[in-house]
């Protein structure tokens, strides 16, 4: 393998990189840093693991603007927000909680009290399914191709507070994958992870994409009651 090399990392005595290759995280690598048959299919299914999330993950920008436009009052003092401007709420709860997690798990590792790592995406695929299920239970019932859909509106409260739900799923399910998956890999590997992370948050877009194409076919609380569902066995897989 091109990252492979037998005397180890370039600019390092090959016993040095041996020994610092087999300690390295406290996972036992092969002397000259290639990656375990066993370690790369275990990263692989980590990833794949993670997908129905990102399919659920990716509606946020897919589907759920139609919804605002469609079915959700913005006004507001009398004016009218446009559907646009929700996609704002997610990165604007991101900012504000982030470094409140960040905070609390850094007092927790010191205490000895901190989640695992599969508890913490477990958490973030629940809260996941737990945003969807209020789209879904405030939603339309009326298919969109009805004459009569988005004539009942649902407060504008109700997806301020599935974003909240939903950008708190993210925080412990993105940062905390890419956390895990850096640490799992050999030295001088850890791009060859971060690229199999991402690849499969790129795959999930396509596949967001035709599961989106239910939204036609489905009334709104079905299509947000199977995002639900999805990010829930999601976070029992974890």
């Amino acid at each position: 393998m091109p990252w492979a090399s037998p005397n180890g990392p370039p600019g390092t005595d090959s016993k040095e990189a041996s020994h610092k290759l087999r300690e390295s995280n406290g996972i036992s690598w092969t002397a000259d840093g290639r990656w375990p048959a066993r370690r790369f299919v275990a990263l692989t299914t980590i990833c794949f693991l993670v997908l129905p999330y990102w399919v659920c993950w990716e509606q946020m920008a897919n589907m759920v603007p139609l919804y605002y436009d469609t079915s959700v009052d913005r006004a507001v003092f009398g004016d009218e927000i446009p559907a646009a401007a929700l996609q704002a709420l997610s990165p604007i709860f991101t900012v504000l909680l982030l470094p409140f997690f960040s905070a609390r798990w850094a007092r927790q590792a010191k205490s000895g009290s901190e989640q695992s790592t599969a508890v913490k995406l477990s958490i973030g695929a629940a809260f996941n399914g737990l945003c969807w299920l209020v789209f879904a239970l405030t939603a339309d019932w009326t298919h969109v191709s009805d004459p009569a859909h988005g004539s009942t509106k649902c407060s504008l409260f109700w997806p301020v507070l599935g974003n909240l739900l939903y950008t708190i799923g993210h925080i412990h399910v993105g940062p905390v994958g890419l956390s895990l998956v850096t640490r799992c890999a050999p030295p001088g590997s850890e791009a060859l992870a971060v690229g199999l992370w991402y690849f499969f948050g790129g795959v999930s877009g396509p596949v967001a994409g035709m599961f989106g194409g239910f939204y036609a076919l489905w009334t709104p609380v079905w299509f947000f009651g199977g995002l639900a569902a999805l990010a829930m066995t999601s976070s029992l897989i974890f």
